[in-house]
């Protein structure tokens, strides 16, 4: 099974870290979701097949030297491995930007609403400008950035995975990504309590189909219960119609009015015909069409 943070786990194993228990201990201090040796296995199979024998014993001596960098490049990893000791001197300002990208785990609501509003494929730009109104974070567009390549990459991710991936995540997470995989933004921004644009007609119309379709099931069952629910069901569609069509036309004059308004605002005025060359285009016009 995929994991959005298969790139975090790559990582680990690069640093000499091998037992699956202590895998699993560092993704719990990151409030990850511990992962099978399957998935393990994965990840090794990839660091076996593309490292050379050099850099593998160095990863197993935990000693550092030459171009071992550059193959962490090649695998995909080398970011992470500018918080770590061996290189922590090398570039400061990676250096902080990864020890920030490491807190955003910290901050539960914080890493929700950028793993729902990732899955939307909202760009990180716009996702550090959201999280700046909703949270007091140091978070910026490269933390983004740097935080979906090693911890959640939804490109990585298939529904088969996701699906598997959801039943490992608390219930409220799992909740907030199915919302995410599911639903329009709007809906996903008012689960996370965040301003949304929620069309009232829209809303009415959802509402309005699946109570119909209620209220058809109901009518098909010829029983004392069935008409009852029924009955019901088509009460609750007559006052949504009246209320739909109420918005609707609502929504209508409010175009409407945003027409005119544009039309009042307007800085040009239109140019219109004196008589005397209105006179003149009708003659030329009457002597046209005698021709």
């Amino acid at each position: 099974m995929a994991t959005p943070y298969d790139l975090y786990i790559r990582f680990l194993l690069t640093t000499g870290i091998g037992s699956h228990d202590d895998i699993n201990s560092k993704l719990d201090d990151l409030n990850l979701p511990a992962v099978s040796t399957v998935t393990l296995d994965a990840q090794e199979a990839v660091l076996t097949h593309t490292l050379s024998s050099a850099v593998i014993a160095q990863i197993d001596k935990k000693s550092y030297c030459g171009d071992f960098l550059r193959w962490m490049k090649i695998i995909e990893v080398d970011d992470l491995w500018y918080f770590e000791k061996a290189y922590r001197d090398r570039d400061s300002a990676k250096k902080s930007t990864v020890k920030i990208t490491y807190d955003i785990h910290q901050d539960s609501g914080l890493r929700l609403t950028i793993g729902a509003l990732l899955i939307k494929g909202i760009p990180h730009s716009d996702i550090a400008q959201i999280i700046a109104n909703r949270f007091s974070s140091f978070v910026r567009e490269e933390h983004i950035a740097l935080y979906e390549k090693f911890f959640f990459n939804v490109s990585r991710m298939t529904r088969g995975d996701w699906k598997k991936f959801l039943r490992l995540c608390p219930a409220h997470e799992s909740k907030i990504y199915f919302t995410a995989l599911s639903e329009p933004l709007d809906v996903v921004k008012t689960e996370l309590e965040l301003p949304a644009k929620v069309s009232s007609s829209e809303t009415l119309q959802y509402l309005l189909s699946k109570s119909y379709i209620k209220a058809k099931q109901y009518v098909n069952i010829n029983t004392p219960e069935g008409n009852a629910e029924a009955r019901q069901w088509i009460d609750v569609v007559l006052r949504l119609v009246d209320k739909y069509e109420k918005y609707r036309a609502g929504d209508a004059t409010d175009f409407g009015n945003a027409l005119q308004l544009q039309f009042d605002f307007l800085e040009d005025e239109f140019v219109t015909p004196d008589k005397d060359t209105l006179d003149e285009l009708s003659a030329k016009l009457k002597k046209s069409d005698d021709e």
